[in-house]
């Protein structure tokens, strides 16, 4: 479970995620209204990220694990894809899937 809480710290969402718990870095990006994307990553002693992004109703629609630390996350512009840079390379997401972009 993931708890969004606003700069004021009251809670905005609870979002169902499974995973999560263990990870200590979350960024957060708005890709399009009512589609949010959270990159959730580990500390040193947790190599591994969570990309997930939720619709408007909090529901989850794209979920994936990765096995390494995850440091950005970024809006591309395009309605419905974003990158996210992890330690060994910069990742674009879209509707027709996922594709290496550039290395570190």
């Amino acid at each position: 479970m993931v708890q969004v809480r606003s700069a004021f710290g009251s809670s905005v969402a609870r979002l169902p995620l499974p995973g999560a718990g263990s990870l200590s870095r979350i960024h957060v990006v708005t890709v399009s209204p009512g589609l949010k994307v959270f990159l959730l990553s580990g500390d040193g002693y947790t190599p591994y990220h969570i990309v997930a992004v939720f619709n408007e109703n909090g529901d989850v629609v794209f979920h994936e694990n990765g096995h390494e630390h995850a440091c950005a996350l970024k809006a591309t512009g395009d309605p419905f894809a974003f990158d996210v840079w992890t330690r060994s390379g910069h990742w674009r997401y879209s509707p027709v899937g996922k594709t290496a972009s550039i290395s570190h």
